[in-house]
Formats: C-alpha cells, structure tokens, sequence
C-alpha cells in the first residue's frame, strides 16, 4: 500500500534570533514556509529508479595526465561546466566541458603562501566566471578558469563549508566562538549568523551541508536536525524552514540526544530513525538519504503534488548500473547528478567485458 501524506504550508516569520557579535551587533530572523515531508512509512518492496527518474545524459570525463580525478567530493554543474572537487587524493579542483572535454585543475596544495594543506570546500560564480576555493578552514582563494590565482581572503572564523550566491558568501563554520551558520557579504563581513556552535559540539561534519537550490536559495541542513533550512540569498538576514521532515515516533533529533555522550548518542542512532546524511533538489523533486537504525534509506518528495515516499536503498535497482544503488547528492537544478564508476556503468550497462576508463561518468536524470 502505497502511503502518503499531503503538505501543509504554514507561513509567517516565527521568531526573533539572539543577536550575534563580532565587531558589531548582527539581527538575524528565523521564518517558517514549511513543507511537511513524511518518512513515517518505509516500503519494503524493490523499486526500480526509473519509476522515479529517467535518464537524459551520461557524460564521460576525458582522461589525461592532469585530468584524472582520485575521488568526487563535490560536483558542480554550472554554466555549462562540471567541477570537481578531489580533496582526498589529487587536492585540486577539476574544471570539465559539459561534453566531459578536459580544461583545466585548478589548486596546489604544499606550504607556499598560496598553496594549501587542506582544500575544503569549491563555489562557483559565473558571473566572475572564479573558482573560489576554501582552504586550510580560514583561507579564501579565488582562480579564473584557467588555474590563475585572482582574489585571495581570510575567513573571520574557522570554516568548513562554503557557497557562493549573488553578493554573498554562506559558511558553515565548527568554531565554538562562532555560529553554525554564517553569511558574510563580498569583502568577508558578517551579515548574519544562526545556530550558536559550544564547546559540547554535537555530532560530526555533513558532506554537502551547503548548497544552491532551484529556487535561487541556499539550502542548509545540520547533523540530527530534522529540517531543511533555506537561507536568505537577498536580504541575507533570514533563514526558514523549506522542509520539515516526520522521522515519526521513534525519531532521533538534538532534542532526543540532549545531555548524551557520544557512545550514548551511537546507540540511539542505531535504534532510532533520522540522521539525514544527503539532501539534493530539482525544480521537482527533492530527496534525502536517512537511516532507520543503521540501514540507509532515500526519500522521494515530488514537489509538485506535496507527497513523499520512502524505500530501503538495498531495494533499488537501477536500469543503467544495475543494482548497485549510487545516491542522489548533486543536482543542477534542472536535474539530478549521479556520479557513477565508469567500469561499473560498462559492465551492467552493457553486460559484456570492455575496456573503461578510470575517471567516473556523470549521469543525469530527470522524470
């Protein structure tokens, strides 16, 4: 039996923030336009994704001696380019035609005033048409797209998420001084900041915890916090509710763990159901990867019609790699990015033996 439950928007500015101080005082609002996304009923039958998605485009990366990418930490697919970001093996950046034509890599990591230890996160603006890179958690360095250094910043605080949108730069910062989430204008100064960071820090980091949305936003989601958050991108001082989602009775959230120590926190996590790992939206739908104790799900919300449905990920096939199940955790906007292993695509795809390269291939899909 199929289940679903239906949206209820709720609108209205909610509540005023405490202030926030650096050099001066900061205002921040929270507001709530919420979406109600149920996760209460998991089916336990198999799907197959292209109920769901179809696909529309399978990309390959070109392969030469400066474009072979060790692992995919964040993909960009933005004014017709695909970028990557590899801080595990290659710490650079590398920046691919929509076709998958190679053009350049871009960041070097060492001990030189413009080279970094750590890379930890890549944003895009296409109307400079610069790479800005966040490095070293305090360290700004912006790059034309062909690899040469044109901006370079300081962060006020320790940072480990970065996106640019318009004017404005959104961090996620672990710093206990600061804020879990801050937004700075073009020259660094804070504009705004929500969710005060202590020294009793709960959880751990999210892959993808910033993001740019359809709707012209940033999203924002934290460890064992039920909610999507969407930040201002215009004022730059507020922050709402996008979706709500309903874990049902035997949740797990920061209310939950309150007053846990991290051992106490792991077993409820191991019998609770929540912690959403990935969030990725189109202009249509938007899913989450969550657990219901330690086995992961996905969720599927069509924004269209408010309605949602959840499934075990060891359930779902797809047509074109078989039934090995890669999540959704990019998207341009139009359509969701699936990054998937070139030989794994050969050989389920094609069923037969052949040659494949080492770079991945990029998938999109849409319904």
């Amino acid at each position: 039996m199929i289940h679903f439950k239906n949206a209820s928007i709720l609108s209205g500015i909610i509540l005023l923030l405490c202030c926030y101080s650096c050099t001066r005082n900061y205002s921040t609002m929270i507001g709530l336009q919420e979406h109600s996304w149920d996760c209460t009923y998991i089916k336990d039958n198999k799907l197959n994704l292209d109920q769901f998605l179809k696909i529309q485009n399978i990309t390959g990366l070109e392969e030469c001696n400066s474009s072979m990418i060790g692992a995919v930490n964040k993909l960009i697919h933005e004014d017709s380019l695909f970028i990557i970001m590899d801080n595990d093996l290659a710490k650079k950046i590398f920046v691919f035609g929509s076709d998958g034509k190679f053009i350049s890599n871009i960041g070097s990591s060492g001990s030189g005033p413009d080279d970094f230890i750590q890379l930890n996160d890549v944003s895009y603006d296409p109307s400079e048409k610069i790479l800005y890179l966040l490095c070293n958690y305090n360290k700004i360095l912006g790059y034309d797209l062909n690899g040469r250094l044109q901006k370079k910043m300081e962060t006020p605080f320790r940072m480990i998420n970065m996106e640019i949108y318009g004017d404005k730069f959104f961090f996620v910062s672990e710093d206990p001084a600061a804020y879990e989430a801050i937004v700075c204008d073009r020259q660094l100064n804070i504009l705004s900041a929500f969710f005060p960071n202590n020294t009793k820090k709960i959880g751990h980091r999210l892959v993808h915890a910033l993001q740019k949305t359809p709707d012209e936003g940033v999203s924002f989601y934290r460890y064992l916090d039920n909610n999507i958050y969407n930040l201002s991108t215009s004022r730059g001082d507020s922050i709402e509710v996008k979706y709500a989602i309903d874990f049902g009775v035997n949740k797990i959230d920061r209310t939950t763990i309150e007053g846990l120590d991290e051992k106490s926190i792991k077993a409820e996590k191991a019998s609770k159901r929540g912690h959403i790992k990935y969030f990725a939206e189109t202009n249509d739908f938007a899913t989450i990867v969550f657990f219901d104790g330690n086995t992961p799900c996905i969720s599927f919300y069509n924004r269209n019609t408010d309605e949602s449905q959840s499934f075990f990920i060891q359930n779902i096939s797809e047509d074109f790699v078989g039934t090995i199940y890669s999540p959704l955790e990019y998207s341009n906007g139009n359509k969701f990015l699936q990054v998937v292993d070139d030989c794994t695509y050969s050989e389920y795809r094609n069923n037969k033996s052949v040659e494949c390269g080492d770079n991945p291939l990029i998938i999109s899909l849409d319904k």
